[in-house]
């Protein structure tokens, strides 16, 4: 179940711009204009179909309520920080040490959340490796240092090693010329990461 709504602002100024939102902290979004809610997306898309000034009827869990859209760097928003929260069964507990930090592995700790709360198998008794940021829309970046992570994971005798996009040519050139047995695996998306790792 999906919950929209955390706001962070509702009555004030920025900039030169007036803003107005009835909304409370965690309100959770069912309606806009009596459209269902599903997703972030489709908020974005009923905001862009309106002008500027003009006022929307939202229907949250806790009553009607109306915001006004108002246009900052030439993007329409309602005056509020709009982000998802999920349920799970499962309890997560994030706990990493010093070298586990860093935004190059967040394509992996992502599988790895991906692995716990689904009690999916992602990893079929296969040592897996890989590097890449992580956005919100779960597209898989390019990172540095390629040839020392490829490294470490054959040392590791790593059976995949998935890489974005970006880094691919250069972790395929690096595995022929230093003859490394290992498999590279190159994915734009995260849903790609999965898909890959299931088949």
């Amino acid at each position: 179940m999906i919950y929209l709504g955390y706001t962070t602002m509702t009555h004030g100024v920025k900039g030169e711009l007036k803003f107005y939102s009835d909304f409370s902290l965690k309100d959770q979004i069912l309606k806009i204009d009596n459209k269902k809610i599903n997703n972030l997306e489709e908020i974005a898309t009923i905001i862009n179909n309106h002008n500027v000034n003009d006022t929307i009827l939202v229907e949250t869990d806790n009553g009607v309520k109306k915001s006004k859209i108002i246009e900052i760097d030439g993007k329409k928003v309602i005056g509020v920080l709009i982000t998802c929260d999920y349920d799970f069964d499962n309890e997560i507990r994030f706990k990493f040490n010093d070298k586990e930090s860093g935004p190059s592995g967040g394509m992996m700790m992502t599988l790895a959340i991906y692995n716990y709360l689904t009690n999916d198998s992602l990893t079929k008794n296969r040592k897996i490796v890989g590097t890449g940021t992580i956005d919100i829309n779960g597209n898989v970046g390019e990172i540095s240092g390629i040839k020392y992570k490829l490294k470490g994971a054959v040392k590791n005798k790593t059976d995949i090693f998935i890489v974005s996009e970006e880094n691919y040519d250069e972790a395929i050139k690096l595995k022929e010329k230093n003859k490394y047995n290992i498999k590279i695996v190159s994915v734009k998306t995260i849903d790609e990461a999965i898909k890959y790792l299931k088949e």
